[in-house]
């Protein structure tokens, strides 16, 4: 055999597995598919993200301006939304008691700095009587008012027509709120009145308003003295004070004195007195200008009030005659004309 050099020697191969399959020769064109397959995979994952953050950004601004408009609506802020109301209240006359859903809260003036919101029951009193007694509607963060006081009526009510500018003035700065007074706390006592009558059904005036008719009970009052004045048909006005406990029922009872009877006037005696008069031989009588009897030739009588009285007798052919007389309470006077020998004229009667 010829000598063979190890360098000259070709190396033998391994040979395969009989499981190994033979491996397919890459190409160029399903390396390229590939490559396009990752980039636009990689820009659907850049263009779902952006859209993505876009949303949550959206999202987030909504939520900060709801957010913002509930705080600017409740009178809030956003560092610290308010969680209670207050009441402003004041009657006529000052010092009037306010009770806020059962206790007493001051007089008025009286500001309440820190109500539960929602629907507040609201009692004045004053005078010794109530002055109101209704509900507040108490909102988060507001104040509610109450003004019993007078308003005083405006000199000239306003009339004509309004006309309303096309753009509004520019709004003056704000000007920082003026202090309000401090609340003035003080409890009053309060007690139980009933008023009866003999007989009942009288008026009762308290602090010069009528209030009632008997019986009548008046609860919650302010203790201590109190006038009352009971009237009714037929009867005499009484007045009394009464002295009203705190925390317990006070009573009054008053009996009712029949007035008198009113006497009748009497009447009225007329002052009159009596005139005769007679004409001869016959004619018309006249007393004061006014016709009383027409061609007439015996007595006339009546009834003339006292006083001076004119009497004019006619006759169409022998003329006038006219004659003043005074006529006297219960007396008769008597007048006689004779137009045959008297001349036309006048004299005074005897």
């Amino acid at each position: 055999m010829p000598n063979v050099s190890p360098r000259t020697q070709a190396p033998s191969r391994p040979t395969p597995p009989a499981w190994a399959e033979p491996v397919a020769p890459r190409s160029a064109f399903g390396d390229v598919r590939v490559a396009i397959a990752k980039v636009v995979g990689a820009l659907v994952l850049i263009v779902g993200a952006g859209v993505a953050l876009i949303i949550a950004d959206s999202r987030q601004e909504a939520s900060q301006t709801a957010h913002l408009e509930t705080l600017i609506a409740g009178g809030g802020s956003p560092e610290a939304a308010p969680l209670s109301a207050s009441l402003w209240i004041n009657a006529d006359p000052i010092g009037s008691t306010v009770f806020v859903d059962g206790d007493s809260v001051g007089v008025t003036p009286v500001w309440v700095e820190s109500v539960a919101p929602g629907d507040r029951w609201v009692q004045v009193r004053g005078g010794g009587l109530l002055l109101a007694d209704t509900v507040l509607v108490a909102a988060s963060g507001q104040m509610a008012e109450l003004d019993l006081t007078a308003a005083p009526a405006s000199a000239e009510p306003a009339t004509g027509t309004v006309e309303v500018a096309e753009a509004p003035p520019p709004a003056p700065p704000p000007r920082e709120p003026a202090p309000r007074p401090e609340p003035t706390i003080r409890q009053i006592q309060v007690g139980d009145l009933r008023i009866t009558s003999s007989p009942t059904g009288a008026t009762v005036v308290l602090g010069g308003r009528v209030i009632g008719t008997t019986p009548l009970a008046i609860d919650g009052i302010e203790a201590g003295r109190h006038a009352i004045r009971l009237s009714m048909d037929g009867y005499e006005p009484e007045a009394r004070n009464v002295t009203v406990r705190a925390g317990a029922l006070s009573e009054a009872n008053v009996s009712l004195r029949s007035a008198a009877p009113a006497r009748p006037a009497a009447p009225e005696i007329a002052q009159v007195g009596t005139v005769e008069v007679l004409v001869r031989p016959w004619g018309t009588v006249f007393i004061n200008e006014e016709v009383h009897q027409r061609e007439t030739d015996v007595v006339y009588r009546t009834q003339l009030p006292v006083g001076t009285h004119n009497i004019r007798v006619t006759h169409p052919t022998l003329g006038t005659s006219s004659r003043t007389i005074r006529v006297g309470a219960g007396s008769t006077a008597r007048i006689e004309f004779d137009l045959d020998d008297e001349a036309p004229g006048g004299g005074d009667a005897p």
